[in-house]
């Protein structure tokens, strides 16, 4: 085996080992209300995974349920499936971003693994593994949505849209997971200069990841239409509008002092958050460079929306923990800019 290789192995174990550090307490049984229910009645669920957008995912239970099993039959065991997958799909990331972040240093190193393990190791994503009959069905939308992230870095776009789709075709939010670590790829592929290139990428991007989630949903109105399905499980539209606004600026306000009660009120995620930048902005203002200024700030913002976009995109907003986790995404991804102008010495110690 190459050197080259064995150092890719050694990050899978490491991305694994992480997970598994975080998660193994889980790697158990356990029972709530849906749970009992998709193991009494699995036949229902299956139904309503399709009248969400979530085909896969009710394939695979389909196809379960045809061999007398479940996902619930043993929880624990779903749940280290899930990890796995969450490992891989952190190890294809690190893929995408390879020739644009480097590790020189034992320090770096540190850092590099800390912020990608962001991604899954948070206090939010914990519920997504909490159902344990849905976590295959979350492992496999983000592992759908990181290799359509590599996908996309390779210029190859329809691989990556058609990726996409299969990860809104498990659990949609993966679609925003996607787009937040895109815009961060395209915004440190173009050396953070809005371009002509900087705008096609970025509507690709929306198209692929935003886009292939909009055909999912409208996909369950076209089923009904038809009447395969019964029913839409979405009750998408604008609804108070501006109330849905004012209600994911107070739930971003909560995420940031103590993520949803979480963890101790002192504002750490905000405060990290706030390093991140500070670091980044730095850098652009030590060099006179307004325009990087712009574009930063600009991502950030864009960023913040992506965050809220599906919550947002129902009649009534509810900002569940499993949707809004990728707030931690976005934290990942400004602390992994700021690893790039660092060499990873002072991200290390946050």
């Amino acid at each position: 085996m190459t050197a080259k290789g064995k150092e890719l192995i050694n990050r899978f174990i490491v991305d694994y080992f992480i997970l598994f550090i975080t998660w193994c307490g889980m790697f158990r049984r356990s029972f709530n209300c849906d749970t009992l229910f998709h193991y009494a009645h699995p036949e229902v669920d299956i139904i309503g995974r399709c009248e969400g957008g979530r085909y896969l995912a009710g394939l695979l239970d389909y196809i379960l349920y045809r061999f007398g099993r479940t996902t619930a039959d043993h929880t624990g065991i779903t749940v280290m499936i899930a990890v796995f997958l969450l490992a891989a799909a952190v190890w294809i990331v690190q893929l995408s971003f390879e020739e644009k972040i480097k590790c020189r240093n034992i320090y770096a190193k540190i850092a590099y693994y800390a912020i990608y393990g962001l991604l899954f190791s948070n206090v939010l994503f914990s519920e997504s593994l909490m159902f344990g009959e849905c976590s295959v069905m979350f492992g496999l939308s983000y592992l759908f949505a990181s290799i359509g992230i590599w996908f996309f870095t390779k210029r190859k776009y329809w691989a990556a849209f058609l990726l996409f789709l299969c990860s809104a075709m498990e659990y949609q939010v993966a679609v925003a997971y996607g787009a937040i670590i895109l815009s961060v790829w395209i915004f440190l592929e173009n050396e953070y200069k809005i371009t002509k290139q900087t705008v096609v990428q970025e509507l690709i991007c929306g198209f692929s990841t935003f886009g292939a989630g909009l055909i999912d949903m409208e996909s369950i109105n076209v089923l009904v239409r038809l009447g395969i399905l019964e029913s839409a499980e979405k009750d998408a539209g604008m609804g108070d509008f501006l109330g849905k606004i004012f209600t994911c600026i107070k739930d971003f306000s909560v995420l940031l002092r103590d993520s949803r009660g979480l963890m101790p009120k002192v504002w750490l995620p905000l405060l990290i958050f706030l390093f991140a930048c500070c670091i980044t902005l730095w850098k652009f203002i030590k060099e006179k460079n307004a325009r990087a200024v712009l574009y930063y700030c600009l991502l950030m913002a864009a960023m913040f929306i992506m965050v809220y976009a599906l919550p947002m995109a129902q009649r009534e907003i509810m900002p569940y923990p499993r949707m809004v986790w990728i707030f931690y995404v976005m934290q990942a991804m400004a602390l992994l800019i700021a690893f790039r102008f660092t060499e990873g010495k002072i991200m290390c110690y946050v």
